[in-house]
């Protein structure tokens, strides 16, 4: 046996806990990759023609990095756009350079998941630079040629700042036609410098974040954002054209509408069926293809595959709404951001639509591609932030808030002890607002039996060692 002091303990200790600090630094700190230089130059060309040309070059800082640079992913959409890969080479570290060959660019669609709930003409090239080892960097150039835009006649662009890695040099040109007007905003950190030359307005930004240290506001607001849609009103009047006849009710749509709302009388009840009817039967899923990432199947076929995406649900419903005489207008907008930039009209903005529907009591909004929750429960972060309403006269409103519906999860728990010290009682479980989207969708699908089993399931695996005797749930 031996003993030690504590000034010895702490001396003998010290280096080890020096050391393991350095490495929780070095662990907190260290960067993978890092993005040497990043040129990228928006040209729009003549007619509804425009390319984007990437050069950049990247390193691996460590044997991650290696893996995140040895696959360069670019994405492109096959329907308007063409993507060439026009060189891709790996610098070593010892200063040789080895060529890579662009034409081995694997080309595939962006997802390959074939039980992913959308389809669409997204695909990518993912570049396989040569012989790639740690310390060394890849160089590669690109252009994706866009050949034509969703709106004939019409072009938009944004560029969003890389963060999360450091950046030693970053970049950016804008180049249009001088003559052109556009809608442009430009980030207010960030100036650029603008040079009007041969008849072209090019708009130049030059950055670094070597610390990778952007904040999440500066990562969400883009660097620029340009679009030649110069207001609302005309994005709103081409969204129209688009969902119109889409939206117009059917025969069948008219008689269904009637069946669902047979007895009742109040605006809200009418509404609410009629929700109901499309958030149970249309199950989500997302056929994007061209223009069908803005236009919506006709609601006479989605009523017919009962299936379709958010578009295509709001189309439907909208029908329905229609042919009882409601006033129905789409909504646009991204959950968690609402619309970023007021003064740029550009769809670019948006990922997700519902409706708006006009009552007595008021707007009234309704998500079905919520799935089966009661009517005005919305997507995480729409509410409390503004939307774009597709009415007569298009315009950025705010969504309350406060939901109709409010969130509750609540459960009472009765009973008694028994002579032998047993519990004896039952337990009522209330899900409200979003909640109910996953229990109740189980409901709609499951046999009697099945049901059954589920929520012994969750009373039994909260009470341990209980044996359920009677289940009964609502709906």
């Amino acid at each position: 046996m031996f003993g030690i002091s504590r000034k010895n303990l702490v001396a003998l200790l010290l280096p080890f806990l020096i050391l393991l600090l350095q490495r929780r630094i070095t662990a907190a700190t260290q960067h993978d990759w890092e993005i040497e230089l990043s040129e990228t130059t928006y040209r729009v060309g003549a007619g509804d023609t425009a390319e984007i040309v990437y050069h950049a070059r990247f390193r691996a800082l460590t044997a991650h990095g290696r893996d995140v640079v040895s696959r360069i992913h670019l994405p492109y959409i096959s329907a308007f756009h063409t993507l060439e890969i026009q060189s891709i080479k790996t610098l070593k570290k010892d200063g040789s350079v080895v060529q890579g060959d662009p034409a081995s660019a694997i080309d595939a669609p962006l997802s390959d998941d074939t039980l992913t709930q959308g389809f669409s003409d997204s695909r990518v090239k993912t570049i396989l630079p040569p012989n790639v080892e740690t310390g060394d960097s890849v160089e590669y150039e690109a252009v994706q040629h866009i050949h034509k835009w969703m709106k004939p006649g019409e072009f938009w662009f944004s560029h969003h700042l890389t963060t999360g890695v450091p950046v030693h040099s970053e970049t950016v040109v804008l180049d249009l036609p001088a003559d052109r007007k556009v809608a442009f905003y430009e980030s207010e950190t960030i100036h650029g410098k603008t040079e009007m030359a041969n008849g072209r307005r090019i708009e130049t930004w030059t950055t670094t974040n070597p610390e990778a240290s952007k904040s999440h506001v500066a990562a969400l607001l883009p660097l620029f954002a340009v679009s030649s849609i110069l207001s609302w009103d005309a994005f709103g009047e081409w969204i129209t054209t688009l969902n119109h006849e889409a939206s117009a009710p059917s025969p069948e749509i008219m008689a269904l509408a009637a069946k669902l709302t047979v007895g009742k009388t109040r605006d809200e009840e009418r509404v609410a069926a009629l929700y109901t009817y499309v958030a149970t039967k249309v199950r989500y899923v997302s056929i994007s293809f061209g223009l069908g990432r803005l236009q919506p199947h006709s609601a006479a076929v989605v009523l017919h595959n009962a299936y379709g995406d958010c578009k295509d649900q709001t189309a439907l419903l909208n029908a329905l709404l229609t042919a009882l005489g409601f006033k129905a207008h789409p909504v646009l907008t991204t959950p968690g951001v609402g619309v970023q930039l007021r003064d740029v009209p550009q769809p670019e903005q948006f990922n997700h639509e519902f409706v708006a529907v006009e009552s007595k009591s008021g707007t009234i909004f309704l998500d079905t591609s919520m799935g089966p929750v009661s009517p005005q429960v919305l997507q995480p972060g729409v509410r409390g932030r503004n939307a774009l309403m597709v009415a007569g006269k298009t315009a950025v409103i705010e969504i309350p808030l406060n939901s109709p519906v409010q969130q509750r999860l609540a459960m009472a728990v009765r009973g008694k002890l028994n002579a032998n010290g047993e519990y004896e009682g039952s337990a009522r479980v209330e899900f409200r607002g979003r909640m109910e989207s996953r229990i109740r969708r189980v409901f709609l699908d499951a046999t009697d039996t099945e049901k059954e089993n589920i929520l012994r399931g969750m009373v039994s695996g909260n009470l341990r060692d209980a044996s359920v005797r009677e289940v009964s749930h609502s709906d």
